[in-house]
């Protein structure tokens, strides 16, 4: 299920993906510390409940209890230098992923791409095969003609992934001072297309 919207903390401020919109938000300090302490337990005014509630900020759209902060663990090891070997086989399905995933993003919604990249099935935590694909990946991209953007190749090599029934998360990070967004492709334990100190430089916000 893909949330409308999803919110963390970074930098003692509170920022929100909303992906009916498709655009990241900060919440001025008046609501942030109205937000805050209703996280507390000091619930505002309902007309600031309510307002928070048509913002995407309560749990199930309704004023009476307010949306969890998000929060998911960052490993500190990566697959990014994996010297595994790939087949051919592997490294066109890279290729026709990346491909399907830059039409993809033309034509439809962020929303509706994530909707398609929910599991459909089991999925199975397999080291040495999500190394497989990550490796494929990784040495396949400096020969396609498209630029390396974070979210683009993260969709596509999730795709992939989910093409090969393998457990993985797709994650969201954002930075503050100045403002970045961030994607990436991880295990519970490693990071697929990324590396630690740079993952670790933002804050998740969600993840598929």
């Amino acid at each position: 299920m893909i949330p409308r919207v999803s919110l963390c903390s970074d930098s003692g401020q509170l920022v929100g993906i909303d992906f009916v919109r498709d655009r990241y938000f900060m919440l001025p300090p008046d609501q942030a510390s109205d937000f805050r302490g209703w996280l507390d337990g000091c619930a505002p005014r309902l007309e600031i409940r309510e307002r928070f509630a048509a913002l995407g900020l309560t749990q199930d759209g309704e004023p009476r209890a307010p949306l969890e902060l998000f929060r998911t663990f960052v490993p500190a090891q990566s697959l990014y230098v994996s010297q595994t070997k790939t087949s051919p086989a592997l490294m066109w399905r890279c290729a026709f992923a990346l491909w399907q995933t830059r039409q993809a993003l033309r034509h439809q919604t962020l929303r509706q791409i994530l909707m398609d990249l929910q599991p459909k099935q089991q999925a199975r935590a397999d080291e040495a095969a999500l190394g497989c694909v990550a490796a494929a990946y990784l040495k396949l991209r400096p020969f396609l003609p498209s630029r390396r953007i974070c979210l683009k190749d993260s969709l596509a090599l999730m795709q992939v992934l989910r093409g090969e029934g393998l457990q993985a998360k797709l994650v969201f990070g954002v930075k503050l001072a100045p403002f970045m967004a961030h994607c990436w492709v991880q295990t519970e334990t490693r990071l697929l297309n990324e590396t630690p100190d740079r993952a670790r430089l933002f804050t998740p916000i969600w993840s598929l």
